[in-house]
């Protein structure tokens, strides 16, 4: 619009001029005039013809950069596509991976819940088990092995398992119980050091009755007699769990009884001539 109101302006100014310069209007001067007048209007169309070319050029110069413009304008747009696309792929790849670990997490937390559970479930059956068993065991009762004497000409393992049993265990009955400690039998194992030594000397966890622990006594002494080489360090093992040599002040080491483990080899060991 601004070009059109250009080209008008110079128009009307161009036919003005030929309005004053025309031979009509000159017809009363002198024939100097006329030919001054004849010169003027061949300046005026040279003028018209310039201006023309003038105002084509700028109108065609306007057109090819508007071109231009259209042009980078579109070879812009695949540039700005592209980065939106790559844009929303890493946004989606983000968002599996996030998905991934949570599933991840999920099955984690899903099989240390089934682990939980079934642990309690094994934990409540052993309790149930031993809580029966111990009920067993007290339903039986009664039983009192006879007195034996002292086994004079016995081995060295009879004569210490009878020391044991009838001077500070049990007085020598299976069925004794020491409901502070646990304790049972004629040779008063703990419940987790039966279950040890019973495994060790039959395969299996095996009943508390007279004859198994007569056998898991023999075999106990005997292996911790092969292990030590002393008598004294196989009273302490049953005692406390630990070799006689492994403390220095034997006698400050008691039991819930009073009873400390200096006296304890002692008496087993006084009576039987074994060191």
């Amino acid at each position: 619009m601004r070009g059109q109101r250009g080209i008008f302006c110079h128009c009307e100014e161009l036919i003005k001029f030929y309005a004053i310069v025309s031979p009509r209007n000159n017809r009363n001067k002198k024939t100097t005039n006329t030919i001054e007048g004849g010169d003027l209007l061949r300046k005026f169309f040279l003028m018209v013809v310039v201006l023309g070319l003038g105002i084509l050029a700028q109108e065609t110069a306007a057109q090819g950069l508007g071109r231009i413009g259209v042009r980078l304008g579109r070879l812009g747009q695949p540039a700005a596509n592209s980065s939106a696309s790559i844009s929303s792929e890493d946004d989606s790849r983000q968002a599996r991976e996030m998905e991934e670990d949570r599933t991840r997490s999920l099955m984690v937390d899903s099989i240390r819940l089934v682990y939980r559970a079934e642990r309690a479930k094994q934990d409540s059956t052993d309790l149930a088990n031993y809580l029966a068993e111990q009920e067993r065991q007290n339903r039986q009762g009664g039983y009192r092995e006879p007195a034996p004497s002292f086994p004079v000409n016995g081995s060295e393992l009879d004569r210490f398992l009878w020391s044991m049993a009838h001077q500070v265990e049990s007085g020598g009955h299976y069925d004794a119980r020491n409901n502070h400690s646990g304790a049972y039998g004629k040779y008063q194992f703990m419940p987790s050091t039966w279950r040890y030594w019973s495994i060790r000397c039959f395969g299996y966890i095996a009943e508390q009755t007279p004859e198994n622990q007569e056998k898991v006594a023999r075999f106990m002494a005997q292996t911790l007699y092969g292990q030590y080489g002393r008598w004294r360090d196989v009273a302490s093992v049953w005692f406390t769990g630990k070799p006689y040599y492994a403390y220095k002040n034997p006698e400050t080491v008691t039991d819930a009884m009073g009873t400390n483990l200096e006296d304890y080899c002692n008496t087993i060991l006084r009576s039987t001539g074994l060191n």
